[in-house]
């Protein structure tokens, strides 16, 4: 009898803990208070665990990252994984001054052990970089898979770089995109997603050890730019501006052009900068020519030689050829260094940006 009534405690402890974090969810602090204390009652280390976000957060309650580490802790000394885990994550990202990476693989590796993705992920890549553990790229691989086989995005696509550049594992593209794709296909991290599409789209456009198929880069390209990621949207302009793998279109490539310029992408405003030279998508402005490549000219070397055309021959800007010949010489590696607001292939870009 008193066994069924423990029981009984803890399954009401676990769904009001649930409760608790349904109102989290819902952005009701004040709920998710009032339900994670009564779990705690009940004896829920999952309540206990969610309170500590509340005051780590400070949300319904006023912060309080030593009173949050006092719960974590008291939830992780009854074994449970996510305070584990969370306890990691302070050492890594949170703690005072630098990072404590031992103290940070010392919880990863028990929520780890009770086969949390997250922590299985992050412990991977402190083998993998030799953060607070001895370097051991195999068994940073193992950790990272047993994430990535759980359904971790995040996990998938980590396997997928380690397959992609051969570290851990035989260098294998056709696996390397095949946990990219896993990862690109997630809602549950839209974030992680939209950097696989990114990363399938130029696997596919450069033809890095596959065959090139420019028509599957722009889908992914496209999938990506629809997410925002700004250079995703800079390589749909490109693959437009020269019809690969989608119908030339200077409007098209106008489009992305500015939504990636307007998030601060340098090369997207270099480019950009060249259609308004041209008249190309967008109707010829020298003045908006000039200022885009002014934008752009202390990040990106392309738009350092396109400042050097606009002062030599007064483009937008009145001329000057002694500050021409100080731009002239910040870009004098380039190999487009000879022809004003050029239209580079993305290929070549791609070598260039990394």
């Amino acid at each position: 009898m008193l066994e069924d009534a423990a029981e009984n405690d803890a399954a009401k402890g676990e769904a009001l803990a649930e409760r608790g974090w349904d109102c989290y969810d819902a952005r009701d602090y004040a709920g998710a208070f009032c339900y994670f204390n009564r779990a705690i009652a009940r004896g829920s280390a999952k309540g206990i665990n969610g309170l500590a976000r509340l005051y780590e957060e400070g949300k319904g309650v006023e912060r309080n990252m030593k009173k949050a580490l006092e719960l974590y802790h008291q939830a992780a000394a009854r074994g449970y994984a996510g305070a584990q885990y969370n306890i990691g994550y302070y050492h890594e990202f949170l703690g005072d001054g630098q990072a404590d990476y031992e103290q940070a693989a010392h919880w990863y590796q028990q929520a780890a052990e009770q086969g949390l993705p997250e922590a299985q992920l992050r412990l991977g890549i402190f083998y993998h970089a030799g953060a607070g553990v001895a370097q051991d790229l195999s068994h940073a691989e193992i950790l990272i898979r047993k994430a990535a086989e759980a359904g971790n995005a995040a996990a998938q696509f980590a396997l997928g770089t380690l397959y992609h550049h051969g570290e851990g594992v035989p260098q294998d593209i056709d696996a390397a995109i095949s946990w990219y794709t896993k990862s690109a296909e997630q809602n549950a991290q839209p974030a992680i997603a939209m950097l696989a599409q990114r990363y399938l789209g130029e696997l596919f456009y450069l033809g890095e050890h596959i065959e090139k198929d420019h028509e599957r880069a722009a889908a992914w390209f496209a999938k990506a730019a629809r997410q925002r990621d700004k250079k995703a949207q800079f390589c749909l302009g490109c693959l437009y501006v020269w019809g690969e793998g989608v119908a030339m279109d200077y409007e098209q490539a106008a489009f992305w052009f500015k939504e990636a310029a307007r998030r601060g992408y340098a090369p997207a405003q270099s480019y950009l900068a060249s259609l308004y030279y041209w008249g190309d998508g967008v109707e010829k402005d020298d003045n908006m020519a000039f200022k885009l490549t002014e934008r752009a000219a202390n990040y990106y070397p392309q738009a350092q030689s396109d400042m050097r055309w606009c002062y030599q021959l007064g483009i937008g800007v009145e001329q000057d050829d002694k500050t021409a010949a100080y731009w002239f010489g910040r870009a004098e590696r380039l190999k487009y260094k000879n022809t004003p607001f050029p239209y580079q292939r993305l290929d070549f870009i791609l070598q260039e940006v990394k």
